[in-house]
Parts: structure tokens; C-alpha cells; sequence
């Protein structure tokens, strides 16, 4: 397959079928051992049916996406003989003869011309999204659902060859996408972050949707950039910030734009008075005051850019490769907690996507979203916001039981309703916001002041 980018809309691919795109099955047997025992078919897991092997073939081959003619009369008449039965191998030939079967798998086809309907027709049809982080984990599923309901997902990345297959994979898959891979995102260099907004700025386009996902926690030792700014503020809250300050010529030309940040209930459990501190102290800028931050920004971004609808996105207790880099929780014991009480990464990525591809008229400007039990009253309601240790407690418990109680009860009783809570009390001191917002504009060498 090659692939040329021509523009945000413009996503050309052409198809080369080489030899290897095709399914084929060989069978050999000479008449003198017909009737001997035949040895397991090489292919027995491509069947039909409930099989997965066949399933992800047929969604990643081309070839089994439309029928096939076939021109040679030999394998005409094998194709006659050969049975394609729910359960059995497709190997099953005569035996007298040498064919080479090509399957045509008309359902494979059918299943196709749906993904294309749903891209072209689906309710975000038009739309151009941006979402970074989004080659693994909760920002791939992300991306796929927003391509699914039809956008054009422009994928900001850091590591580019995984991001590089995933937009391959996600082109194939749904025929007539537009998975567009962006500049090289490196959220803890400026001059990167730079890069990205100028290259999308380049192409005068709407911006609808921006996702702001990619993050990193657990850090091995503090570091600090050139201009003084501790990594983890700078990776999951100024990086973010500038990238949207930056973008807002192109959300502004957009149709009802909406901008989501991915968060934490971990925000909920510290504080922050002094937004140069966080900004520059690596005590003061942890990962909870990151995300605090954040919901700060979302709130205080409301505030000064109505046209733009911001919301911020607690995702619930995940998961996914955050915590490989933990020396307590990416090892036994703890990381077998994680697996069998977290929610795997597309679970966890329903809220995100529930606030990226709602209506913009369903969203409350400037919320907080959580889902399950993270809507519980135990964290949101006032008596248990102090952050103390009944509080902590109660955050435990949900993080523990959310992932649980969903899968037991089929996503029942309310434990996959996503809607908006309310997020820290910290969170609504508009006078911490405006500073927090003015400490972070002078650090990326902004003016304060939007210019709409």
C-alpha cells in the first residue's frame, strides 16, 4: 500500500495487490497416499465463523474485502469442490489434485462497505481532530472511535514508529479515513510543540476538536528544562497548554470546537497556591499538581475563550503503560492488582471519547467528566473533598471496585454512565486559575491575552 499526503482532507492511498495480499491454500497429495493420514492443515486457524485468526484477517487484507474472480478454470473447478463450512479448515480440497484456492469473502466485503458508510456518514463526518499520544493505550482508542464516527484525525506522537503503524493500521481498516501523522510531538520541548501547532497552522484549516492525552508520570530522577520548568509540569500541563494556545486561530475557524483535556481524580488529593512553584520546583510539581493544573487550565480557558468548548476528563482507574515505568506498581506484586481491578484501555477511554464525540450542546463548558464510580458522591461531594483519609479512602475503593462492578454488571446500575461532577473545590478559586494561567503564558513566552 502506498500512501501520500496531500493536505489535512487530502489522504490518497493506492492499492498494489502483490501476490502475498492474497489468501491462498495449497494442498498436495499424490494417488498413492490418498488415503493416508493428512497432516494438520497449516491454516487451520484461518476458518470462518467464531474463529478471531480469520476476523483479523479479513479486516486486514485487503483482498478478502471484495470478491475475487477467477480467471483460471482450475482453480474454478477446486473452488467448486472446496467447502468453506463455520468450523472447518478452508484446506478442505480433493485430494488428486495440486489447486490453489483464492477465498472471496463476501461477508468480509459486506463488513467493509459498513466501516465506509459509517466514515463517510458518521456524525463527525468533516470534522478535523487532533489527538496526541495517540499510537497506544487510551489515545489509540481515542483516535479509532473519532475516525470511526468519521473525522479526520491528525495523530501527534512522540515515538513515530509506532505511531506510524497505527496510522496505517487505522487507514486500513476503515476504508476512505483520514489518519494523517503529524511532526514528531515532544510535549517536553517547546520548539517541538512549536513545530506541530505551525505545521497544522500551515494548511489554513478548521480545527474542531483538539485532545489533549499524552502524559507521563514516574518519573526515575528530577530533570528540568532548559528554561527551568520541572519535567512533569512541563509534560503534562505546560506542553498542553502552549499546544492549545497555539492552535486557537485554527479552533476558532472550527464548527462548535471543543477542546479535552485528559485528567485525574488524583487532582483531588493536593494542592496548589503558587503557580511559579509548580511551574519550577520539582517537590511542588508533581503529577497530582499537574493535574490539578490542568483542571485549572480547563476552567480558566472557558473563562477567556467561550467560542471553544473545554472540558476536562477524569478516565477512571486504567490500565495502561503509565504505569510500566513504576519501580511499586510496574513489578509483582502490585502490578496483578492493577491487571485484574483496572479497566483494560478501551474500556477506560469511554469517557474521553464520550466527551470528544458528543454533542456540543450535551457538554457543560468548562466541566469535569468521570464515569462509573468516579461519579460517586464520596469523591465529589463536599464532606469528602478535604482530602483527608476518608477521602483517600473512598478514592481507593472506586479505583478497586469501578473496573469490577462494570464488568459484573454489564455496564448496568450506572457503572458506564460518563456525565459531568464536580471536580475539586480548588478548582473554582477563579483568582488561583487567572495567576495559574499567567504563570504558565509568561514560562511559554505568550502574551496572557487571547487575540480572537
Amino acid at each position: 500500500m502506498q500512501c501520500q499526503y496531500t493536505g489535512v482532507h487530502q489522504y490518497t492511498m493506492s492499492t498494489v495487490q502483490p501476490q502475498a495480499q492474497i489468501l491462498t491454500v495449497s494442498t498436495h497429495m499424490s494417488s498413492s497416499k490418498a488415503n493416508a493420514r493428512q497432516p494438520p492443515c497449516p491454516h487451520r486457524h484461518l476458518t470462518t465463523g467464531r474463529t478471531r485468526g480469520f476476523r483479523n484477517v479479513s479486516r486486514r487484507t485487503p483482498a478478502l474485502r471484495r470478491l475475487t474472480k477467477l480467471n483460471d478454470k482450475t482453480n474454478s473447478d477446486c473452488l467448486s469442490r472446496s467447502r468453506v463450512v463455520r468450523g472447518r479448515s478452508l484446506c478442505e480440497t480433493t485430494a488428486q489434485r495440486t489447486p490453489t484456492v483464492l477465498v472471496a469473502c463476501s461477508s468480509a466485503a459486506s463488513e467493509s462497505s459498513a466501516l465506509l458508510k459509517s466514515v463517510r456518514n458518521g456524525p463527525l463526518a468533516g470534522k478535523v481532530a487532533i489527538v496526541t499520544g495517540c499510537d497506544r493505550g487510551l489515545g489509540r482508542h481515542i483516535a479509532e472511535s473519532l475516525v470511526a464516527k468519521g473525522a479526520s484525525v491528525q495523530m501527534a506522537c512522540i515515538d513515530t514508529e509506532p505511531a506510524t503503524r497505527t496510522r496505517d493500521e487505522l487507514n486500513q481498516t476503515y476504508p476512505g479515513a483520514n489518519v494523517v501523522l503529524a511532526p514528531r510531538l515532544d510535549l517536553a520541548d517547546m520548539s517541538s510543540v512549536r513545530k506541530v501547532a505551525e505545521w497544522f497552522l500551515a494548511f489554513d484549516e478548521p480545527l474542531d476538536i483538539l485532545v489533549n492525552n499524552a502524559g507521563a508520570n514516574f518519573f526515575a530522577k528530577e530533570w528540568y528544562t532548559a528554561a527551568g520548568i520541572g519535567g512533569c509540569a512541563q509534560i503534562n500541563f505546560l506542553g498542553p497548554y502552549f499546544l492549545t494556545r497555539l492552535l486557537v486561530p485554527a479552533l476558532l475557524k472550527g464548527s462548535e470546537p471543543r477542546v479535552v483535556s485528559v485528567a485525574s481524580v488524583m487532582h483531588r488529593f493536593t494542592s496548589l497556591t503558587d503557580p511559579d512553584a509548580f511551574l519550577k520546583e520539582w517537590g511542588a510539581g508533581g503529577y497530582r499538581a499537574a493535574k490539578l493544573a490542568v483542571v485549572l487550565f480547563t476552567k480558566e480557558l472557558q473563562r477567556r475563550l467561550p467560542g471553544v468548548t473545554s472540558v476536562a476528563v477524569d478516565p477512571g482507574s486504567v490500565y495502561s503503560g503509565i504505569w510500566d515505568t513504576s519501580t511499586s506498581f510496574g513489578r509483582p506484586p502490585l502490578v496483578w492488582l492493577l491487571q485484574v481491578c483496572y479497566a483494560p484501555v478501551h474500556d477506560g477511554a469511554a469517557a474521553p471519547i464520550h466527551a470528544a464525540t458528543i454533542p456540543t450542546n450535551q457538554l457543560v463548558p468548562g466541566g469535569y467528566y468521570a464515569r462509573g464510580m468516579f461519579r460517586s458522591a464520596f469523591l465529589s461531594a463536599t464532606p469528602f473533598t478535604a482530602g483527608g483519609i476518608l477521602h483517600q479512602l473512598a478514592c481507593l475503593v472506586c479505583s478497586l471496585l469501578d473496573w469490577p462492578l462494570r464488568r459484573l454488571l454489564r455496564g448496568h446500575a450506572g457503572t458506564a454512565v460518563t456525565s459531568a461532577v464536580s471536580a475539586a473545590p480548588t478548582t473554582d478559586d477563579t483568582q488561583l486559575s487567572a495567576r495559574m494561567w499567567e504563570a504558565a503564558a509568561a514560562a511559554a513566552q505568550l502574551p496572557s491575552e487571547i487575540e480572537s
